[in-house]
């Protein structure tokens, strides 16, 4: 399934310009957000009907994903000016390549740990607030309408341009995320909530297109691989650092999350000097 994510998502690259890829992505982030909204409810389902079914069901619809695919994009068919050999380039600076990488990978785990103190935070800020409340049920409405918050969301970063809307997303979030857990109300938990469906969806549907922007096309998968590796290394890490997460207080939770985002901001700043290196010398 990696083999196949990174590669298919670095064909946003393919189908928009750099400008209007936070608008491509939003149309992936919504279809990912909708997914993943109903992946608590459909959990005990899938798990309910045995693991020959449940493996069943992600291989076939992975295969008609790929099938899918390449009916509406097949490969394409090697020129022959691209299968004759060509003399070896001079090697590029290093900096050229592991910079922008390492900015890649760092950014993928700071949102990672970010959103993962985060939605700590979120059901317990709700429980304390509203302890009557079906928190699944609420937690489900907030995902659909973040999910759907990413279409204004790239509407936006095409405008404003993707790091700039990213950056204006994590100055957002940290402040209302650091308003709900530090000054504890209804009132507050609302706000930062309404808050948070915008601001956090700025920074969840630039993430991708960020990745691609830091990358020559040629080598846009491995951009995205980077970053889903992040993702990866930082959850792996996260479950190891914090392995009983609901006894932390929603209060470290937002603390630990602002730290995150902050950390992911200082990485986006970094990536303003750098320039994706051209093909002919990566290549």
């Amino acid at each position: 399934m990696a083999v196949f994510r990174s590669p298919a998502i670095s064909l946003l690259g393919k189908y928009a310009t750099r400008p209007e890829l936070p608008m491509a992505a939003s149309f992936l982030t919504l279809a990912g957000g909708i997914i993943g909204a109903f992946k608590p409810i459909a959990d005990d389902f899938v798990v309910s009907t045995g693991p020959m079914v449940a493996f069943a069901i992600g291989s076939f619809v992975l295969l008609g994903a790929a099938a899918l695919l390449r009916f509406l994009d097949p490969p394409e068919t090697p020129t022959p000016e691209e299968t004759s050999p060509t003399p070896p380039l001079p090697p590029s600076p290093i900096y050229r390549l592991i910079l922008p990488l390492g900015l890649i990978m760092l950014t993928g785990a700071g949102v990672n740990w970010g959103s993962s103190f985060l939605m700590d935070a979120i059901p317990k800020m709700l429980k304390s607030q509203w302890p009557t409340a079906n928190i699944p049920w609420v937690i489900f409405a907030i995902a659909i309408a973040t999910a759907f918050a990413a279409l204004p969301a790239g509407a936006l970063a095409v405008k404003l341009g993707n790091r700039r809307a990213m950056l204006i997303g994590i100055g957002t979030t940290i402040p209302l995320l650091l308003l709900m857990v530090l000054i504890p109300s209804w009132f507050t938990v609302a706000v930062a909530l309404i808050g948070l469906l915008a601001s956090f969806s700025l920074i969840v549907n630039g993430a991708v297109p960020f990745a691609l922007s830091l990358m020559p096309p040629r080598w846009s998968g491995l951009g995205v691989g980077i970053y889903f590796g992040g993702i990866g290394g930082a959850s792996s890490l996260f479950g190891i650092l914090f392995p009983q997460l609901a006894s932390i207080t929603p209060l470290m939770s937002g603390i630990l999350g602002a730290i995150a985002f902050l950390a992911t901001a200082v990485c986006i700043a970094l990536s303003v000097q750098l320039q994706p290196a051209q093909e002919t010398v990566e290549a």
